[in-house]
This record gives structure tokens, sequence and C-alpha cells, in this order.
């Protein structure tokens, strides 16, 4: 008998089978389980990229900063020289002044009280000194005077000489002729008188004229004593403007002027007022050009240098103020502290300060305004 086999697989292909199959599944599993662990390391590296600092290069054209609006020469107070009370005041907020105008004047009751007795003894030396200059005048022209005579007195003795020579020569011959007995006694005592009555005559001038002399040196001795006192009334004079010099100085001490011209911002004093050189009369501002001080934040402070230009707004507003250059730019930074409203506010950023200088300013800007800056750094 034949046995008929029915259709199938024999019992060791189904188990090879089986064993296929298991590792079909197994490299299948291991597959999808490498491919997810890729995915999920990607995904990872995604996200830690994300995460990265990414990092721009800053390179603007313009910088805008807060300002503030001063003169070129800033602010300046008022200061008096000595303490007083306050017997003038000649000024008043927003008022333009000149310089040397007076603004604040002390009372100088005392000071004027001082000029005035200087300047009466100033009054009193230069009268002397008056008087003895007529004196010195009148003996100057008496010494002339005696000089003439003294000139005259010398003529008249040499006349009297000459007449003196004739008296000897006649007298000689008289007295030749009588020694020889021609000629009488008579006629010789009288030509003996002649020369005698002749040298009396040039002796006696001689005397008067040196009497005039002896006159003369006392006059110009006097002239002397005169001029010295002279000299000494009109050091004593000097002396006297120097006190007037002084006291009238120290009056001037007690007024205060305007040190340039300039515009008075405000005025802290009153009349009547008891102030000391540490009281602050007032605050001036200085005619010279406008300036914008402006703090630029420290990420910009190295892009700041002199010549770069500006435009000036008001705070908050678009519309340009003011066109300007950079003239001057701190050498360092500081702490932020020109818009700092709370005192001790501790601020992280510092800055640096710019000057500006308004090319075309409005009549009608005010010191101390705030206004933004916008400088070109292109």
């Amino acid at each position: 008998m034949f046995q008929v086999q029915k259709p199938g697989f024999s019992i060791r292909e189904i188990k090879w089978n089986k064993f296929l199959s298991a590792a079909t599944i197994t490299v299948f599993l291991l597959g999808l389980s490498a491919c997810g662990g890729s995915k999920k390391e990607e995904n990872i590296q995604a996200k830690k990229d994300s995460l990265k600092i990414k990092t721009y290069s800053v390179n603007p054209d313009k910088v805008i900063g807060i300002g503030r609006v001063e003169p070129e020469t800033k602010f300046v107070k008022l200061y008096p020289e000595v303490a007083g009370m306050v017997d003038g005041l000649f000024i008043k907020s927003g008022q333009e002044v000149k310089r040397g105008q007076l603004l604040v004047a002390l009372s100088s009751t005392v000071e004027a009280g001082r000029i005035e007795k200087a300047k009466a003894q100033v009054a009193s030396q230069e009268e002397q000194v008056k008087s003895q200059n007529a004196q010195i005048r009148a003996q100057e022209t008496q010494v002339q005077t005696q000089q003439t005579q003294i000139n005259g007195f010398e003529k008249e003795i040499a006349k009297a000489r000459i007449a003196v020579g004739y008296a000897q020569k006649n007298f000689d011959r008289i007295a030749k002729v009588f020694n020889e007995g021609a000629e009488t006694k008579a006629t010789y005592d009288n030509a003996e008188n002649q020369l005698q009555s002749a040298q009396a005559e040039v002796e006696r001038l001689i005397a008067q004229q040196n009497n005039l002399k002896a006159q003369q040196d006392n006059l110009k001795a006097q002239v002397e004593i005169q001029k010295a006192q002279k000299t000494s009334l009109s050091a004593k004079v000097n002396e006297f403007k120097a006190d007037v010099s002084i006291s009238e100085a120290e009056k001037d001490k007690r007024n205060v002027y305007a040190p340039v011209d300039g515009k008075i911002l405000s005025v802290e004093v009153t009349p009547g007022a008891y102030i000391s050189p540490q009281t602050v009369i007032g605050e001036f501002a200085p005619a010279s050009p406008v300036n914008v001080v402006c703090e630029i934040d420290e990420m910009f402070a190295e892009k700041m240098t002199t010549g770069q230009k500006a435009v000036i707004h008001l705070q908050g507003s678009k519309e340009m103020l003011a066109e300007g250059e950079v003239i001057e730019v701190a050498p360092y930074l500081k702490q932020k502290s020109l818009f700092s409203d709370e005192v001790g506010k501790l601020e992280d950023r510092r800055v640096r300060e710019v000057r500006i200088r308004l090319s075309n300013p409005p009549a009608n800007l005010l010191y101390g305004s705030r206004v933004d800056c916008e400088i070109k750094l292109k």
C-alpha cells in the first residue's frame, strides 16, 4: 500500500522558519531602537543649539543720550568779599548785566567816614604845602634880587678900584715932586686924602657886598629848610591819600560787581539781610556759547570723539531744536549723575560725559533744560 502524504512542511522546516521569523523581528526591533535613539540625540542637540547666545556686531550710525543745557563757561555762584547788611539790591532774576555793573551794595557807613576823614587830612596838608610853596617862591625871588644886587656891587667895586688906581698914580706923582721940593704940602695932603678916600670906597662896597652875600646865604638856607618842610608835608599828603585809597578799596569790597557780561539766573538775598562771604547772592551765567552736557552710555563711550555733529531735540520730541558739534569728551567713565532724581540711588551703568556746542540755539532755550542729544557717528 502506498501512503499518501498531506501537503505542508516538515517539522524541521517549521522550526527553521520559526527561527528566521524570530531573528527578523529582533533585527527589526533593534533597527527601530537605533532609529529612535538617533532622533532623540538630534532633538537634544537642536535644543542645545537654540539655547546658545547669538552675538551680533553693533555698529550704529548715531548714538542718543540725555543732556542738560548750560553756558560753555558753566554756572557761577556770586559771593560777597566781606560780611555786612545788604543796603542796595540792583538785580533781579533773568536780568542781563554788563561787566563791572553794580549788583549788590553792602552798608559802608564806617568806610565812608574814614574816607571823608582822610580826604580832609589830605586837603589840610595840601593847603600847607601850597603855603610852603608860596613862601619858597617868595624867598627864591628874594635870593634872585639879592644876586642882582651882588652883581651890581661887583661892577661898583670894579669902578672904585679903577678910581683907586688913578688916585694912586696921582699921589705917587705929587709925592715925588713934593719930595723934590717942587710941590706944596697942601697939594700933597690933598692927593693923599683922595687916595685914601678911593680905597675906603672900595672897602665900603666890598663890605656891603659881603653883607648882602651873607643875607643871601641865610635866605638860601631858609629856602632849603622850607623845601625840606614841603617834602615832609608832601609825604604826609601822600600818606593820607594812601589812607583814602585804602578806605575806598575797603568800601569797594562792600560792593558786588558783575565779573563779566552775562545773565542773572537767581537772586538769593533781600535788602536788609545780613550776609557773609559764605552767603550765595545768586547764580550767574556768563555770556558764552550755549552748550549741552550729555551723558553717553559706556557701551558707546569709545565711539565718541570731538568734531562729531549732533542734533538736539527737546526731551520726548522728534522735532529738531538745534544743531551742534562735540567740542569736549571726558577722558574717563563715571556713574550716571546728571539726571539721578533719587538721592543715593545706585547706578549700574557708567557714562562718558560729552560737551556739545550749539551753533544755532533758539532765543527761548532755557539753561537747565533737559534735551535728547543725537550724536552722528557716520
